[in-house]
């Protein structure tokens, strides 16, 4: 083990948002569910985690910027439950306050989806894999935390 000789520039902070009123009808084979989380600070996104069960198809992360411009920062447009991963970035992702994180995660409740369990039940949240989750796992820093201010 080694300690650091001096205190760490930064906090690394764990959090999550997700859409616990996602509804996936019987038979939809491209089904959108969004969620999103504003940004009270400034701060940067260093790692962000996707994470849906069988009926998870496809993944979009778009920033909107207070100015109203947007970007795509993470697209993952063929999900699969079974390489699920954290996507680090090279880079953090500058996020100024007053930003919008927003989540659109694409499902296949159809019959053409060979890992869905059931594809005539209408699929709502729940921790079980034949049930669904719109989760996405968020590691980031505040730039000038509240707490630190004078």
């Amino acid at each position: 083990m080694i300690f650091a000789k001096e205190a760490p520039q930064q906090e690394i902070h764990n959090s999550a948002f997700v859409n616990l009123l996602l509804r996936l009808p019987p038979d939809a084979d491209n089904q959108a569910v969004d969620s999103a989380i504003e940004f009270t600070q400034d701060s940067h996104i260093t790692a962000l985690f996707p994470h849906t069960h069988l009926r998870g198809k496809s993944w979009e992360y778009r920033l909107i910027y207070p100015d109203g411009r947007s970007e795509v920062v993470l697209a993952v447009p063929k999900y699969d439950f079974n390489w699920q991963t954290y996507y680090v970035f090279t880079t953090p992702l500058a996020v100024p306050k007053g930003s919008r994180l927003e989540a659109t995660a694409h499902y296949d409740n159809s019959v053409n989806n060979p890992s869905n369990p059931d594809p005539k039940t209408e699929v709502h949240w729940g921790d079980q894999t034949w049930e669904e989750m719109q989760y996405s796992g968020i590691t980031y820093y505040v730039d000038h935390p509240l707490s630190a201010q004078k």
